[in-house]
């Protein structure tokens, strides 16, 4: 029978720091999206397969949160938002620093809304955006990481 070997590696920081840079990220872009992007397919599709009085409900209160766009911010805010939480789960459980894996991910998402395989507009700004917000939350968590 073979005999696990404890994890010594160490970890960019802990799981509350991580749920703080994973959670409070995704749920702030959910926000921003909600609050500054029109309604998307996905949203339509889940609204109609909702009671008719639930959806009306979930319209409404949307159209009641909306905000007015914020110039570049609203544009880039939630991606922003899920490239740090991306960057922040795989350098925590990769075990080398991921700042190219990330950044790959973050490309190949943004670039592919070329391509009409996934919904999205390809957005320059954006690449621009979380290509910043990688490399910053990967800096940041290098450090901490040190610091241990």
């Amino acid at each position: 029978m073979l005999r696990q070997q404890p994890n010594t590696r160490k970890r960019s920081c802990s799981t509350r720091q991580l749920l703080a840079l994973c959670v409070l990220p995704l749920t702030l872009g959910a926000i921003s999206y909600w609050c500054w992007r029109p309604i998307t397919n996905l949203e339509r599709i889940i609204y109609s397969l909702l009671p008719d009085a639930i959806a009306t409900g979930l319209i409404s209160t949307r159209a009641s949160f909306h905000l007015p766009g914020i110039p570049f911010i609203s544009d880039v805010f939630a991606d922003v938002c899920w490239a740090i939480a991306l960057t922040t789960l795989l350098q925590h459980y990769s075990n080398t620093r991921s700042l190219w894996l990330s950044l790959f991910c973050v490309t190949t998402i943004e670039l592919v809304q070329l391509l009409p395989v996934i919904p999205g507009t390809f957005d320059i700004y954006d690449l621009i955006a979380m290509t910043i917000a990688v490399c910053f939350t990967d800096h940041y968590l290098h450090l901490r990481m040190e610091k241990r």
